[in-house]
């Protein structure tokens, strides 16, 4: 079911590229603490699984594993990495997936935490638990809004890492940012933001020529309350 009308800002084809070493290496760590939790017939929901890399890895340890993303051109990609079921639907709105209540054992976000809070503080099993490894608060603010949202057991890590550009910083911004221009800015004044946004960026960003990117991750494990 498709979500919106909006212009999906999403290429597969730079996500791969520019965050594809850093997700591997993520989907090991969160394999190593997914693992002490799973059981071959735990149930989890991917939000925001985006192409799939680590959708794909993850089915691989449950009996069921659903992912679901907002962006046609990802969740295309995700099918064609091998996921099994790959949904089209806001993490708002998950219903539109038909995702209903208290069906997984494990939540996963990479990317998407606010969706995966209000479906699991909402909707999710009493016993469930929550495995997220980005956002951006400190640790002890994240902490605080678990336990709003009926979370409990809250452990939370911060990891800050650099990693290089394997696209260039136009090619990045664009991919990043366009969902946030292109529903109000027209193809002229979405050209201006990038141009003004590259010059002021890249010579923070560039290194000896390569252009680099800093993600602060929060690994965070919770149990619904």
């Amino acid at each position: 079911m498709a979500v919106s009308s909006q212009v999906d800002s999403w290429r597969p084809e730079w996500y791969d590229r520019y965050s594809s070493r850093d997700t591997l290496r993520l989907a090991r760590r969160v394999l190593e603490t997914a693992q002490k939790h799973l059981a071959p017939e735990s149930r989890l929901l991917d939000i925001g699984c985006g192409d799939g890399l680590l959708t794909v890895v993850l089915q691989d340890q449950c009996s069921q594993v659903v992912g679901v993303d907002k962006s046609p051109a990802m969740v295309n990609a995700a099918r064609k990495r091998g996921c099994s079921d790959v949904r089209e639907a806001d993490g708002s709105n998950l219903q539109a997936a038909g995702i209903g209540a208290e069906e997984f054992d494990l939540i996963f976000s990479n990317d998407a935490i606010h969706a995966a809070i209000l479906y699991v503080s909402k909707r999710y099993r009493p016993d469930g638990q929550m495995i997220s490894p980005w956002y951006f608060p400190t640790a002890e603010e994240y902490r605080e809004v678990l336990e709003r949202n009926g979370f409990r057991d809250c452990q939370v890590e911060v990891e800050a890492v650099v990693v290089p550009l394997s696209i260039s910083l136009r090619e990045f911004l664009e991919s990043v940012l366009f969902g946030f221009v292109a529903d109000w800015a027209d193809a002229p004044t979405q050209k201006k933001i990038f141009d003004e946004v590259e010059e002021i960026v890249g010579p923070v960003v560039c290194r000896h020529g390569v252009f680099y990117c800093e993600n602060v991750y929060l690994h965070v494990l919770a149990y619904k309350a």
